[in-house]
């Protein structure tokens, strides 16, 4: 996009003073079609940089990989490295490692970034792998099994079941064929979906509810948004359902007070394992007085349109441009503490 230069690149502004943002971003928009269903839309993007100018960042919007690096090693010739913050709004597509992208760049660089670190995303992607993550913690999950094209089979698991890709968000992959009630549903549909993902998740179905919580902040200081029980059409949260020119599903903040503590209990559980970095948005499903894990998205949608996560956090009573503010402040707090970046800010990159 040629939405580069606002006013020149700042000199220092100081440690809790005004950053320079830059605004890594994979636009909807201008991506292949059939990837793009978790990026952001231009419409969210340009929002998101309006509500960031607002607080008194200089912000600098860039979609392109090579625009990114050399952004970040032109500003690192000659301005302070702690005045520069890399607002981290990449996911890339098909690649097991396409959430690490921003993070595993900033930290090998030594500069600051938004959000989780790369280990996180990785394990977070996986969503096989997190759940046996979750099922060492004692957090209950659906039974399940991780799919791919010479390893397919039941093994155990009862029906009906669910079935989606193993390393996809934004419900890619999944609609009302899901929910498998045979083995001919599931070989139908298996073969369907191992046309283009490498891996699938097969797990046990819950009937029940779909819930979800947001996490802001960092460890020690975690702040989480009420929860919300999702009402749709239909009966999966499908890749239809999830649009960018609005938001067909409707949030409901009437969980009982039981067990919107419990939901709030696990997902700090599992944010401190993890040692994750907000922003982040857990999903569960709800059945009579169980609630199951799902998943966990760290690079979750920032939407003023269309995005759960800001309407979650909005109505905890607190605004966008607050949940921007402790974004940054989490990505700052790690830069400054953190061991993981020692390394990127002690090698000097010209000499």
């Amino acid at each position: 996009m040629g939405r580069i230069c606002l006013q020149g690149i700042p000199r220092g502004y100081g440690r809790h003073g005004l950053k320079t943002i830059l605004l890594a971003a994979d636009i909807y928009e201008h991506g292949p079609e059939g990837y793009t269903q978790e990026w952001e839309s231009e419409k969210s993007i340009l929002l998101l940089q309006e509500s960031l100018i607002r607080l008194g960042h200089s912000v600098f919007l860039l979609e392109r990989p090579k625009q990114v690096a050399e952004f970040i090693l032109e500003y690192l010739k000659g301005k302070p490295r702690e005045d520069l913050i890399v607002f981290n709004l990449v996911e890339g597509y098909q690649s097991r490692n396409r959430e690490g992208y921003i993070p595993s760049l900033c930290e090998y660089l030594g500069v600051s970034y938004t959000g989780s670190d790369t280990y996180a995303q990785a394990v977070c992607l996986d969503k096989h792998l997190l759940k046996l993550i979750c099922k060492d913690l004692d957090i209950l999950t659906p039974k399940s099994r991780r799919l791919t094209n010479t390893s397919r089979t039941i093994n155990g698991l009862k029906f009906p079941l669910f079935i989606k890709p193993n390393g996809e968000g934004s419900s890619l992959g999944i609609n009302e064929e899901s929910i498998l009630h045979s083995n001919f549903d599931f070989e139908r549909v298996s073969d369907k979906l191992f046309g283009k993902y490498d891996t699938l998740l097969l797990e046990e179905f819950i009937p029940g509810e779909d819930i979800t919580i947001g996490l802001l902040g960092h460890s020690d200081h975690y702040q989480l948004t009420d929860p919300a029980r999702i009402s749709y059409s239909g009966t999966t949260y499908s890749e239809q359902i999830k649009s960018k020119s609005g938001m067909p599903e409707i949030l409901n903040f009437d969980l009982p007070d039981g067990i919107a503590e419990h939901l709030k209990q696990v997902s700090l559980k599992i944010a401190n394992h993890l040692k994750i970095i907000g922003p982040a948005r857990f999903d569960f499903r709800w059945q009579g007085e169980e609630i199951y894990f799902l998943e966990l998205n760290l690079t979750p949608g920032l939407s003023k349109v269309y995005s759960t996560l800001p309407m979650c956090w909005e109505n905890s009573g607190r605004s966008y441009e607050e949940m921007l503010k402790l974004i940054l402040i989490s990505a700052q707090e790690r830069f400054e503490n953190s061991s993981e970046q020692h390394y990127g800010k002690g090698i000097p990159l010209y000499e």
